[in-house]
C-alpha cells in the first residue's frame, strides 16, 4: 500500500481557496491571490488542483498535510496570518469605499458608538488606502502580459466628465479572459477661471475628448503601471481598442493603427471564439 497521503478536492478547496464574494464560480488562491474559475458543482475541483500544480509545485501538498493534521504544525510557515490591526483597517476601508462615504465618517461620534471596529482617524485611513492602491497597482503590473487590449469609455454626470480604461487579455494558464480596470478619472467643465495656453485656438477652449486627448490619457495611465507607450511602440503593446462607435474612437484607432470593436458584447463574442479555438488546439495537440 502506498504511503503517499491522498487529499480530496474538498480538502484542497477548504485549505487553499476561498470563493469570490462577487462570483461564486471564481475562487481566490490563499497563497497568490489568483482568481481561479471553477464551477465546483458542475466540474468538481480539477481547475483548482491544476492551478496549484502549475503555480505552486509540491508546496500545496505540504499545506494540506498541516491542514489535515488539524493545524498541528508550523502553519505560519505556509500562510501569513492577518493581524487584528490589518483586519480592522481593511474593514474600515471596505465600509468607506463600498458605501461611498466621506473619510471623516470614521471620526464621527455616532459612527464610533455604533460599530465594534476600533477607532481610526481619517488621516490614518487615507494613509492605508494609499498604500493599498500601490499594492493593487503592483499586482496588476505583475500580471499584465507584454501586450493586451484596451476597453475605453467616456461619460458625463452633470458637470463631471469621466473616462474609464480597462486592460483585457487571454490568460493561457487559467484558460479565460482577464480584465483589469486601470483607471477611472474625472474632469470638470471649463469655467471663467480656467487658464489656457495663450496659443490655443478659441475653438478648442471647451471640454471634449479628441483622439489626441484619449491617446495622452492612455499613455499617462499606462505609465502608472510602468509601461512606457509612445506613437512608435503603441502597436506592439496595444493589440486592439474596444469603445463605442463615435468618430473620436475611430480616429484614435486609425491613428494608432489598431482594430476597434464598437461594443463590449462584440468583443466578448470574439474573445470567446478565440478561447474555444485555443482549447480545441490544445485538445488536438494532446490527442496527437
Amino acid at each position: 500500500m502506498s504511503s503517499e497521503q491522498t487529499f480530496t478536492g474538498k480538502d484542497i478547496f477548504n485549505c487553499c481557496f476561498k470563493t469570490s464574494t462577487t462570483d461564486s464560480n471564481k475562487h481566490i488562491c490563499n497563497s497568490c491571490a489568483t482568481a481561479v474559475k471553477c464551477d465546483i458543482g458542475k466540474n468538481g475541483y480539477s481547475n483548482l488542483k491544476t492551478h496549484l500544480n502549475i503555480n505552486h509545485g509540491n508546496d500545496w501538498k505540504d499545506w494540506l498535510k498541516v491542514f489535515k493534521s488539524g493545524g498541528k504544525g508550523p502553519m505560519d510557515k505556509y500562510f501569513i496570518c492577518t493581524s487584528d490591526k490589518a483586519k480592522n483597517i481593511y474593514d474600515w476601508i471596505e465600509w468607506i469605499v463600498d458605501d461611498n462615504l466621506p473619510f471623516s465618517f470614521c471620526e464621527k461620534k455616532s459612527t464610533r458608538d455604533k460599530t465594534k471596529l476600533k477607532k481610526i482617524s481619517k488621516n490614518t485611513l487615507k494613509k492605508y488606502m494609499s498604500l493599498l492602491v500601490e499594492e493593487v497597482k503592483a499586482i496588476i503590473k505583475s500580471q499584465l502580459p507584454p501586450s493586451f487590449g484596451l476597453i475605453i469609455d467616456g461619460w458625463s454626470v452633470n458637470s463631471d466628465h469621466y473616462s474609464g480604461i480597462f486592460a483585457v487579455f487571454f490568460d493561457k494558464k487559467q484558460q479565460e479572459v482577464i480584465e483589469f480596470m486601470l483607471s477611472c478619472n474625472v474632469a470638470e467643465d471649463f469655467d471663467e477661471d480656467t487658464e489656457f495656453d495663450p496659443d490655443l485656438p478659441e475653438s478648442l477652449k471647451k471640454f471634449g475628448f479628441t483622439a489626441a486627448d484619449w491617446f495622452d490619457v492612455i499613455v499617462d495611465v499606462l505609465q502608472i503601471f510602468g509601461i512606457e507607450v509612445d506613437v512608435d511602440n503603441f502597436k506592439t503593446i496595444i493589440e486592439f481598442i474596444s469603445g463605442d462607435n463615435c468618430s473620436t474612437n475611430r480616429k484614435l484607432a486609425n491613428d494608432a493603427g489598431r482594430i476597434i470593436f464598437n461594443s463590449f458584447s462584440t468583443l466578448s463574442l470574439i474573445l470567446l471564439q478565440i478561447q474555444k479555438f485555443l482549447l480545441l488546439v490544445v485538445a488536438i495537440t494532446n490527442f496527437i
